[in-house]
């Protein structure tokens, strides 16, 4: 580049990276409003509080923009360069996790998901409209930061005035500028932000853990129920996301999946169940490790694969296991993504099957190198048809409504079409275990994992509530069942096992916070706890009493919103959720003393 050129770009590349942070900061201030102003009924709100906060974030690229401005050594301006690309971004990825999962951006998250790159490169791809375009959004806003490393330094006066200008305005109106602080404060702060309030990485004192364990007996008494022992053959089928506001039989406003509602309505229906949390892993935790709170004590870089749920006894598979059941998972997904197959097999199932087996080999993939959900049940109508004698429980975890919602029929970026694919399907399915008599001597039970990942919205919000987040459908297909064809008691996935354990072994206890959902009587449900996606500490609370809001912090975990709870009643939800967090902190412990052996 002839210098005087150069020396032209020198001078004019501060401002184009301080307009391209600019429009950065606006992109992301629509983002939040269109996606959350019209949920909370509060339009006009989030625009300029979050573009206030990113203030700070320009006060912070204006120091950097002077250190490569000004620096004489090469070296150091490269390195204010490649902070400020980091900077930018994480803002990209926190925009698109935010328009299109509804979550924010957490280091945490990069210690789990990080080297599992390939997939997150196709579902960043996905939502940027293919891998050029992704690419090509990468490199801009690198080499908008890097160009200066490589070029004439120009620190005019008149330059380094008008970047400490700009930082002071930018810190003094981020400083004085409307901040309004309230519960849906989350939506608009900065991703530094979001990052520094982490009181969910806060332990319990060893006094607060003695306390709590001299104490939980009176607090938390146990009951014990018993019921027939029932050894029928059990498929639990986890339909990926699916979610009650796609679902009329279960409360929604959208009419998504008719096959599997007609379903429900003919069978046994959970309308007032919850997940424990937002994603698939937080599913699979609660469904098959009967862990109520998957919550644990870590962040930024601490975090790991199913992080504290390894080691865990009693899981479904060792329950069913223990009474003679021949137990499998099969899901057309990748059995590497997270390590899921190794904490299948540590869970103790004696057999697990991931998209690598040879019965997918002529099947198309789609998201996540995973085969559709028909080819799914044709592999799980294959694997039953080859079981003997002994009763057996099979899990299938399906992927096709899986973000970003690829429909397989057309390959289109379609979440409705890919929840009315799998819908037909999965009334296929059942139909085709109907026609060979499964019913006979077995049990369907279809769960979802978690809600749909995608932002609630104001129709949603009106009908669920606090429990927009969380409220997800599941039914039973049970010929002997007993009781009434619809449970609108509170549930929580992590209930599921002690149901399993009720089943098989004719009795199970429980704290007075819990209760199996396959009880057939009118007894109080369970206390449901549902962590957060995007406020980690933040956990919501359901009983059949009355809900809540409980803010993760130590010893001063504590209700910072509570309606119809008793203190008595608060006293038994603080003290469930420190004994799920402690547990999993010492099997933890135990389970990496043990060279990770269960």
């Amino acid at each position: 580049m002839p210098r005087a050129k150069s020396q032209l770009v020198a001078v004019t590349w501060p401002w184009v990276a301080i307009a391209a942070i600019l429009a950065l900061f606006v992109l992301r201030a629509r983002v939040v409003e269109d996606h959350y102003g019209a949920v909370v009924a509060c339009e006009g709100c989030f625009f300029l509080p979050s573009i206030v906060q990113d203030l700070w974030v320009l006060a912070i690229a204006c120091v950097l923009l002077a250190m490569v401005i000004v620096s004489p050594w090469r070296l150091l301006r490269w390195l204010g360069g490649l902070v400020l690309s980091v900077l930018l971004i994480g803002y990209v990825i926190d925009v698109y996790l935010l328009h299109a999962f509804g979550i924010r951006l957490f280091l945490a998250d990069i210690a789990v998901y990080g080297l599992s790159i390939g997939l997150v490169v196709e579902q960043f791809a996905a939502w940027a409209g293919g891998v050029v375009p992704a690419v090509l959004l990468i490199v801009l806003l690198v080499g908008l930061v890097s160009l200066p490393a490589v070029l004439p330094r120009s620190a005019s006066p008149v330059m380094m005035a008008s970047l400490v200008l700009v930082g002071l305005v930018s810190t003094g109106v981020a400083a004085f500028g409307p901040a309004p602080d309230f519960v849906n404060s989350w939506i608009y702060r900065n991703f530094l932000q979001a990052n520094s309030a982490t009181t969910e990485s806060v332990r319990y004192s060893p006094e607060r853990i003695e306390a709590i364990r001299n104490k939980q007996d009176a607090i938390l008494p146990r009951s014990c129920e018993s019921s027939p022992v029932d050894r029928r053959n059990v498929i639990v089928l986890i339909l990926e996301s699916w979610s009650s506001y796609q679902s009329p039989a279960f409360g929604g406003h959208l009419d998504w999946t008719p096959e599997l509602d007609a379903l429900a309505m003919e069978n046994v229906r959970y309308t007032n169940l919850h997940a424990g949390g937002f994603s698939t892993n937080e599913g699979l935790v609660n469904i098959l490790g009967g862990v109520r709170l998957w919550a644990p004590f870590e962040h930024l870089f601490e975090a790991a694969e199913f992080g504290h749920a390894w080691g865990i006894d009693g899981g479904m598979a060792e329950v069913l296991g223990s009474a003679g059941f021949r137990t499998a998972f099969l899901t057309t997904g990748p059995l590497s993504f997270l390590r899921k197959g190794e904490w299948l097999r540590d869970l103790g199932f004696d057999y697990v099957e991931g998209n690598q087996h040879p019965f997918y080999e002529d099947w198309e993939r789609v998201a996540f190198h995973a085969a559709a959900d028909e080819a799914l049940y044709r592999r799980a109508l294959q694997w039953t048809g080859d079981q003997a004698d002994s009763p057996y429980l099979l899990v299938l975890e399906t992927v096709s409504t899986h973000q970003p919602y690829i429909n397989p029929e057309t390959g289109a970026y379609d979440i409705e079409g890919s929840f009315r694919y799998a819908d037909r399907w999965a009334a296929w399915f059942h139909d085709r275990l109907e026609e060979r008599g499964f019913f006979d001597s077995g049990v369907l039970l279809v769960v979802s994992d978690h809600r749909s990942m995608t932002p609630i919205s104001a129709e949603e919000q009106e009908r669920f509530g606090r429990g927009a987040a969380s409220r997800i459908p599941m039914f039973m297909v049970d010929k002997q069942w007993q009781g009434a064809p619809v449970v609108d008691r509170v549930h929580g996935l992590g209930d599921l096992v002690a149901g399993m354990r009720q089943r098989v072994s004719g009795e199970v206890c429980t704290d007075a916070t819990q209760a199996s959902p396959f009880r057939t009587d009118e007894a109080e449900g369970s206390c449901a706890f549902h962590l957060r996606g995007s406020q980690r500490g933040i956990v919501d609370v359901f009983c059949g009493d009355g809900n809540g809001r409980v803010l993760l912090d130590g010893d001063d975990t504590r209700f910072t919103d509570v309606s119809g709870l008793s203190p008595r009643r608060r006293e038994q939800v603080l003290t469930a959720i420190a004994l799920e967090r402690i547990r999993g902190s010492e099997r933890a412990r135990r389970y990496e003393a043990a060279g990770g052996d269960r």
